[in-house]
C-alpha cells in the first residue's frame, strides 16, 4: 500500500475556505488535494463509498454525524478529540486514530492508515464491526432526547 497515489478530498465549507485554498495553491497541491464545497447529502454517498479514510479534525463538533456515516461506510477514522459523542464511536487504535491539536499528529495518522495495511484493514475491519451493532432507531431516540432535553433551557 502506497500513500503516493492518494487524492485528499475535503468536502464541506467554512471560514477557513479562502486560507485553505491559499495554502494549497502556495504548496503546489492542486493535483493532491480536491475542495468538494458543500454537497447534498446523496452525494456524499459516493464519496464515502470511494474513501480510503475518513477525517474530521475539527476544533468543536458538537455531534458528528458525519462520523457515524464513515463508520456506516465501513472507514477507518482519523478524529480530533473535539468531537461530540466521541466516546460513542470511536475507539481509539481500534477504528479509530484520535488525536489532540498535538502539530503533526494529522499527518502520522495519515501515514499510518496509508502505509500500514494492517492497521488499515483493522481499522476498517473495527468500523464493520461497530457499524453492525448500531440501531439506528435507538440513535434518533437518544438524539430527540438530547434536543428535547437541552430546549428546555
Amino acid at each position: 500500500m502506497n500513500g503516493g497515489n492518494k487524492l485528499l478530498k475535503i468536502a464541506g465549507t467554512g471560514p477557513e475556505e479562502n486560507s485553505i485554498k491559499n495554502e494549497i495553491k502556495k504548496l503546489g497541491l492542486e493535483s493532491k488535494v480536491v475542495l468538494l464545497g458543500w454537497m447534498e447529502p446523496e452525494a456524499l454517498i459516493d464519496i464515502y463509498k470511494a474513501a480510503f479514510a475518513f477525517i474530521l479534525v475539527s476544533k468543536y463538533e458538537p455531534w458528528g454525524v458525519s462520523v457515524s456515516e464513515a463508520i456506516a461506510s465501513n472507514l477507518p477514522l482519523i478524529l480530533s478529540n473535539n468531537i461530540g459523542a466521541l466516546e460513542e464511536i470511536a475507539f481509539s487504535n481500534d477504528n479509530a486514530i484520535v488525536i489532540s491539536d498535538v502539530e503533526g499528529q494529522i499527518t502520522d495518522a495519515m501515514s499510518l492508515i496509508t502505509n500500514d495495511e494492517k492497521a488499515h484493514s483493522r481499522m476498517r475491519d473495527a468500523s464493520i464491526r461497530l457499524s453492525s451493532k448500531v440501531d439506528l432507531n435507538i440513535s434518533t431516540q437518544e438524539f430527540k432526547k438530547a434536543v428535547e432535553e437541552l430546549s428546555r433551557y
